[in-house]
């Protein structure tokens, strides 16, 4: 008899649970419209103040070429070694010396060290040397 008289507290807490989630959909319907209406609100909404973009006072990219052509060429020229050797080595000492490098610095670092490989075989081979 004892189960006659017992609730079913399955049928209870599903009951419950639908509820709550009617009226969680109900309330979020009811809160989700405002919002949208107040974004959308904002973006039809003119500016109030406007600000002058600053420009940055950067040396042009040429002038920073030329200048650091012509010092790599005078340091080619007083050890009488080739250009690309010493822009080779310029290169691989200024990754080197990158603490974090990237995946493209790394990538770089691996050419100009195939580079370098490539011009000392040549050389070598040029000498008549094994």
């Amino acid at each position: 008899m004892a189960k006659k008289n017992a609730k079913n507290t399955l049928k209870d807490l599903t009951a419950f649970l639908k509820s709550e989630e009617e009226e969680a959909a109900g309330s979020g319907a009811h809160a989700a419209a405002p919002a949208k209406q107040e974004a959308t609100d904002y973006l039809k909404a003119a500016p109030k103040s406007l600000v002058a973009p600053q420009k940055a006072n950067l040396p042009k990219a040429e002038a920073l070429s030329q200048e650091l052509h012509q010092q790599l060429a005078a340091i080619a020229t007083a050890q009488q070694v080739p250009l690309q050797k010493v822009l080779l080595q310029f290169v691989r000492e200024s990754l080197e010396q990158l603490e974090d490098p990237t995946a493209n610095d790394v990538m770089l670092l691996s050419t100009v060290y195939y580079l370098e490989h490539q011009t000392e075989l040549q050389t070598l081979l040029e000498k008549g040397q094994p």
